[in-house]
C-alpha cells in the first residue's frame, strides 16, 4: 500500500495541479505497485529465465516482464493467474512479507490454508 502512495506522489509531482489525483488508492494504482514489487523480487533473485532454479520449469514472460510458470492447468478454462502462476523465490524479503500478509488476511490461518491460497496466484520456490 505504501508503494502505491509513493507512485501517487511521483505522478502528482509530474503533472499540473488540475490533473493531480486525490482520495483513496485505486485498483490500478495498487496493481501497479504489486507488479513492481514482484518484478523487484524476481530481478534480485533470478539471473533471468535461464536461471538454474527455473530450468526445470517451462517459463514464460508476461506483458509485465514477470516470469510465470506454464503448468498442466494451462489448457483448463480458469483464471490466467491460476493457469500461469508468477514464480517467486522463497527467501526474498518481499515474498516473506507477502506470506505474512496473507497469513494475517486469512485470520491467522494455518500453513496449508495460507499456501493453498497463495498458490492461486504464485509459485513460491523453496529456499535455495
Amino acid at each position: 500500500m505504501i508503494v502505491s502512495w509513493i507512485y501517487r506522489f511521483l505522478v502528482n509531482c509530474r503533472v499540473t495541479k488540475n490533473f493531480r489525483k486525490f482520495g483513496s488508492i485505486s485498483v490500478e494504482e495498487r496493481n501497479r505497485a504489486e507488479i513492481t514489487l514482484l518484478r523487484i523480487a524476481q530481478r534480485e533473485s533470478f539471473t533471468g529465465s535461464q536461471d538454474k532454479r527455473l530450468q526445470k520449469f517451462q517459463i514464460i514472460v508476461d506483458e509485465n516482464n514477470l516470469f510465470r510458470i506454464k503448468t498442466r492447468l494451462s489448457l483448463k478454462d480458469d483464471l490466467e493467474n491460476f493457469k500461469f502462476p508468477i514464480v517467486l523465490p522463497g527467501d526474498h524479503p518481499i515474498v516473506e512479507k507477502l506470506i505474512r500478509w496473507k497469513h494475517c488476511f486469512l485470520g491467522h490461518a494455518g500453513v496449508q490454508i495460507v499456501m493453498t491460497n497463495l498458490r492461486e496466484d504464485f509459485w513460491i520456490l523453496k529456499y535455495s
